[in-house]
C-alpha cells in the first residue's frame, strides 16, 4: 500500500518538475519578447517623437 502511494507521489513530483521546466522556458521566451518590445518602443520614440514635436 505504501509503495503504491510512494509511486503516485513520485509521479506527481515528476509531473510538477516537468511543468516547472516548461514554465521556466516559457518565462525565458516571454522575457526575451518583452526586451525586444522595449527596444522597439525606444526606437519608435526616437524616430517619431521629433516629428510630433
Amino acid at each position: 500500500m505504501t509503495d503504491i502511494r510512494e509511486q503516485e507521489m513520485q509521479g506527481k513530483i515528476d509531473e510538477l518538475t516537468a511543468q516547472k521546466a516548461s514554465l521556466e522556458a516559457e518565462n525565458k521566451q516571454l522575457r526575451k519578447q518583452v526586451e525586444w518590445l522595449r527596444k522597439a518602443q525606444v526606437d519608435i520614440q526616437r524616430l517619431y517623437l521629433p516629428v510630433l514635436v
